[in-house]
């Protein structure tokens, strides 16, 4: 059986990069977390990381290869104390964009190569929210569930 991840993560990374904007702003996605300095021109930051998934094997398929992989996306906000706005709503918005892209009835709306997807779903969207030194935060976690056949 194929690691389905490694064929995955990428399909997601494709599929969002360049696709997510806030008004005429397109809002950065990472494979890994960035080490961003402030950009002292704005007074908000923000970007979508994709994080490292759990994969686990359905076993009760004896006669195809089948796993359930649950992938974390990460939506960052960042905006100076000072600013009057952001924060919620606009990390709310960066998740509708993505759960609009990568979720879809029917299966999963792109190509995974070396796989059927058989689902997609929305397992949980979790936020955090705090100031880091000068900054507002607020973070959410968008848990969306694959289950995948390996095409042999």
């Amino acid at each position: 059986m194929k690691n389905p991840a490694k064929e995955l993560l990428p399909a997601i990374y494709q599929e969002l990069t360049g696709a997510i904007f806030i008004g005429s702003e397109a809002v950065e996605v990472y494979d890994r977390v960035p080490n961003l300095p402030w950009d002292n021109s704005k007074t908000y930051q923000y970007w979508v990381h994709i994080a490292e998934p759990q994969t686990t094997p359905i076993q009760f398929a004896k006669d195809r290869f089948l796993s359930r992989t649950i992938v974390n996306i990460e939506v960052a906000t960042l905006f100076e104390l000072q600013a009057e706005s952001g924060g919620n709503e606009i990390a709310d918005e960066i998740v509708n964009r993505i759960t609009t892209l990568l979720i879809a009835r029917g299966g999963v709306p792109y190509e995974i190569e070396g796989f059927a997807g058989i689902s997609v779903t929305l397992e949980d969207i979790t936020t955090v929210k705090g100031n880091i030194d000068t900054a507002y935060y607020v973070g959410k976690t968008i848990r969306v569930g694959y289950t995948l056949e390996e095409l042999i």
